[in-house]
C-alpha cells in the first residue's frame, strides 16, 4: 500500500489504515483479505501499544467479528475472552 511504502511495513502508523480497510474488506464479505489486514494491524499495535491499549483491543475485537462471519467460532470466542479479561484486569470500574 502506499502507506507501507512511506513509512515501511512495520510502522505502527498502519495500525488505524489497516483496521479501516480491514473494515471495508469485511463489508464487502471479504473476510479472508479482512483477517489477514487485521492480524497484521494487531501485531504492529501489540509491539507498538502493548497489549492492553485500546487500539489493540479494538483490533481484537475487529478479527473476532470477521472470525464469527467465518463460523471460526471458537477463534472468535477466544479473542472475545482475551479482551474481555484484559478490559477487565485494566479498567475494572468501566
Amino acid at each position: 500500500t502506499l502507506l507501507a511504502q512511506q513509512y515501511g511495513e512495520t510502522d505502527a502508523a498502519l495500525v488505524i489504515p489497516l483496521q479501516n480497510l480491514a473494515e471495508v474488506l469485511r463489508a464487502t464479505g471479504k473476510h479472508l483479505e479482512a483477517e489477514k489486514l487485521l492480524s497484521t494491524a494487531n501485531e504492529l499495535a501489540q509491539r507498538r501499544f502493548g497489549a492492553s491499549h485500546a487500539v489493540t483491543l479494538h483490533g481484537l475485537l475487529l478479527l473476532a467479528d470477521v472470525q464469527l462471519f467465518r463460523g471460526d467460532f471458537s477463534a472468535a470466542e477466544r479473542l472475545l475472552r482475551k479482551v474481555w479479561e484484559t478490559r477487565r484486569e485494566t479498567a475494572p470500574h468501566d
